[in-house]
């Protein structure tokens, strides 16, 4: 069986194929934020060691990554409110 797809940047799949014809498939992606800043700019950074997270804009390493983007907005704020502070 011949597959081909196409990605799309909100998400959908496009899978064409011999058999079924072109089916799209929306893809849930969860964005992960940093519990210390509250930036994406985050990786997983060896999956042999699964809970190793690496913000690159904190710096913060470690296992706790935020999921929920209002909670994520909440400590990016107060995040940059305390490093004014500190300057």
């Amino acid at each position: 069986m011949n597959v081909t797809g196409t990605y799309h940047f909100d998400h959908r799949i496009i899978i064409n194929n011999s058999i079924f014809g072109e089916k799209e498939i929306l893809m849930k992606v969860e964005i992960k934020y940093c519990p210390n800043c509250g930036s994406k700019n985050v990786k997983w950074v060896n999956p042999v060691m699964w809970s190793l997270w690496i913000c690159y804009n904190c710096g913060y390493e470690g296992p706790i990554i935020i999921d929920d983007k209002d909670l994520a907005d909440e400590i990016r704020k107060n995040y940059w409110k305390d490093n004014q502070k500190e300057e």
